[in-house]
């Protein structure tokens, strides 16, 4: 056939992209947006924190370089070990990099010889925050598979993690059908614009595309840290300005606090002073951030996620996610008088809190059939039946005020043996052994062993006024009698709490 050469030079481009598709492989596709992740955990029971079940779980991974995969995986300590299921290929083990206690962001390295399997690159999006009603893309992943739907976009809120303590703009889902559940990735033509945290009925909740960005940044940095070193700093990329507060909104409470009647202000409602290494505390009134004066609203805008009260806006000065170790200086009012606070955002520390929401590996010990556990916000979940003063302290005085490591010790039960007979308790909070006030588990296992060593009784001091006393000469036949009756095998345990084994 003759072409002349101004038809070649219409139809080279055309003649190229046949030959090209001529040497297509047939039925490739495009690498998924994520592949499946199996984890194996260690299911523990913090009101029988002896007892260890296995379990596991998937979730989405995602990759935002091609060789290195993120995933939520909140459980990161707990689990015995993780796998990439790839849909038609061979499954392959992980090694971590890197977990943040605070987002639930696991990032890991996947073994030789996986490359191919690896899911594609995909891109951090944007979202216009103010636009609600757009709709996103929800993947997830449940057996080799990747099932994915469609969810709207609502409003960007403030949330902490089920697991976390520190304030985080994240994305309201409606539409929401749960499939594999939290960890599924959302997508906006194609890009990585959210991870799913937390489910509730038809909504869900999302972090946001500059907190993943935030983690996968500093996760990097942590790779080739050893675990044992990351576990001990258990740090999270985000910094946290260590306090929570909240507006005041009318002029009779302005007036009280001594604002003046114009001005926005908000009152603080825990603060955590050694965390942050200012002297803010509860009560202060915030009305200034950085020479900025807080507007009526006390809501001051915080990067791309619109008007935030000052804890959340600290976080994104200039537009961006802060650092570390930046400073701010606050406007605060006290007693009636004004006068300026510096605040350093610092790198949040759960083992700071007195009563956290969960501990990885919760520590108890067991003596004479007295089973003493420390409180969290799981344990109390574990027992509705609470008293209502363990849940008052769960909540209203969740941060302690120096880094002591104090914890509230409770008594959980009362497990009837010859040392105990005829006593009752169901989660009981410790005050003092032998008169000594209880500051954790590990010093009132010292202070109680150190009266066994001298042959004094025990005399455990509870909340109103009620005791327990174990005469020392049948402590150690009723501990046999546990491990017997009750099948305990080991009568403590939790990493540098209680000193027994490492689950």
């Amino acid at each position: 056939m003759f072409i002349d050469g101004k038809t070649s030079s219409i139809l080279n481009p055309f003649l190229l992209l046949l030959a090209a598709l001529a040497f297509w492989p047939i039925g490739a596709e495009s690498p998924p947006p994520a592949v499946e992740l199996r984890i194996g955990v260690r299911e523990i029971s913090h009101r029988e924190p002896w007892r260890r079940e296995q379990s596991s779980f998937s979730v989405p991974a995602f990759s935002l370089d091609g060789r290195r995969l993120a995933a939520l995986n909140p459980r990161m300590l707990q689990s015995t070990g993780a796998l990439v299921r790839p849909t038609g290929a061979s499954d392959y083990s992980l090694n971590y990099i890197w977990f943040d206690p605070e987002l639930g962001l696991s990032l890991l390295q996947v073994d030789a010889g996986a490359g191919e399997s690896m899911p594609g690159r995909l891109e951090l999006g944007r979202m216009d925050y103010g636009r609600s009603g757009q709709t996103l893309e929800a993947v997830g992943a449940v057996e080799r598979r990747l099932p994915r739907r469609s969810v709207v976009y609502e409003e960007i809120v403030v949330r902490h993690t089920p697991w976390g303590e520190t304030p985080l703009p994240a994305l309201r889902l409606s539409g929401w059908q749960r499939q594999s559940g939290p960890g599924e990735l959302l997508l906006l033509q194609g890009k990585l614009v959210g991870v799913v945290f937390e489910e509730q009925g038809g909504s869900a909740y999302a972090l946001p595309a500059e907190l993943i960005q935030a983690f996968w940044q500093r996760a990097l940095r942590m790779e080739g840290t050893s675990r044992e070193s990351t576990e001990q700093q258990m740090y999270s990329a985000l910094p946290w300005a260590g306090f929570h507060c909240r507006p005041l909104s009318d002029a009779e409470s302005r007036a009280h606090y001594g604002v003046e009647a114009r001005s926005g202000a908000c009152i603080v409602t825990e603060a955590g002073p050694d965390l942050t290494g200012a002297s803010l505390t509860p009560g202060d009134v915030i009305v200034g951030i950085n020479g900025r004066r807080l507007p009526d609203s006390a809501m001051l805008a915080a990067g791309p996620f619109g008007p935030q009260l000052p804890p959340l806006a600290a976080l994104f000065q200039r537009g961006s996610l802060a650092a570390p170790g930046d400073r701010l200086l606050l406007d605060v009012v006290r007693g009636g008088e004004r006068r300026s606070v510096e605040l350093k955002l610092g790198a949040f520390d759960r083992r700071q809190l007195r009563c956290p929401r969960e501990f990885d590996f919760p520590a108890y010990w067991v003596v004479g059939g007295l089973v003493f556990v420390e409180l969290s916000d799981r344990y109390l979940r574990e027992n509705p039946d609470a008293p209502w003063r363990l849940r008052y302290l769960a909540q209203s005085q969740r941060l302690q005020s120096a880094a002591d490591g104090e914890r509230f010790v409770v008594l959980d039960r009362v497990l009837q043996t010859q040392a105990a007979a005829g006593y009752q308790c169901d989660a009981c909070l410790t005050l003092t052994v032998n008169g000594v006030a209880v500051r954790n588990l590990r010093q009132l296992k010292r202070l109680a062993i150190q009266r066994l060593s001298e042959r004094q009784d025990l005399i455990i001091g509870l909340e109103g006024g009620a005791t327990i006393a174990l005469a020392a000469e049948q402590i150690a036949g009723a501990d046999q009698e546990v491990r017997q009756r009750y099948g305990i095998e080991f009568l403590e345990g939790g990493p540098g709490e209680a000193g027994g084994p490492r689950p």
